[in-house]
């Protein structure tokens, strides 16, 4: 079981508690709790986790957090596309060892992703849909990606990206696709903050 702290909630029963293993922490909480864990407050729940991990820490956000805390993340779950690439976010993840998770790995269909004239003529080179080169080209890197689908059919080609591998050219080409900002959610916006809140 995955607990997501805007899911269970801070204060959630230890009945709750006993069918989680593993805990994804939003930024916006998750110093706050991360942090008591030196002081030994979530150290019998750390014991019972497989995992703790957190999402949308920015890149000063998580080395303080890994500077500062007995029980280091394990992930770090932030939107990561072709078009938002997270170069920084990934350096810092790899010097910590915490794992590079994407959420939005198709851009939730900003910039005409599925038919991008980039990622269609590198797919047409693999017998691959441009879907596949953008998720292929994120593993390559070591992200873990979490494409969502409702389609069996696109399930099934979003797992089909084993059997090929991007030439340092492509990933070189699809790196210049990288627009370095977030085109479906502004962290900072006091509105999507108080959204969150809700």
């Amino acid at each position: 079981v995955l607990a997501h702290m805007t899911k269970i909630g801070m204060y959630a029963s230890p009945e709750d508690w006993q069918k989680v293993n593993r805990f994804l922490l939003q930024k916006r909480i998750c110093g706050q709790l991360l942090y008591m864990l030196d002081a030994g407050q979530l150290q019998a729940l750390v014991r019972k986790l497989r995992a703790i991990g957190v999402c949308n820490c920015y890149p000063h956000v998580l080395a303080d957090i890994c500077e500062t805390v007995a029980v280091k993340p394990a992930v770090n779950q932030v939107e990561t596309h072709v078009f938002q690439q997270q170069a920084k976010a990934h350096e810092i993840m790899q010097k910590y060892g915490v794992q590079h998770e994407s959420w939005g790995p198709f851009a939730e269909g900003n910039h005409g992703i599925f038919t991008h004239p980039v990622l269609t003529t590198i797919g047409q080179k693999y017998g691959k849909s441009a879907a596949q080169v953008a998720l292929r080209w994120n593993v390559q890197r070591g992200v873990t990606v979490i494409p969502k689908s409702v389609h069996k059919e696109r399930m099934e080609q979003n797992i089909n990206i084993w059997d090929f591998t991007l030439s340092g050219e492509d990933m070189a080409e699809i790196a210049k696709l990288d627009i370095g900002r977030s085109e479906i959610v502004d962290h900072s916006d006091p509105k999507f903050v108080q959204m969150l809140r809700q």
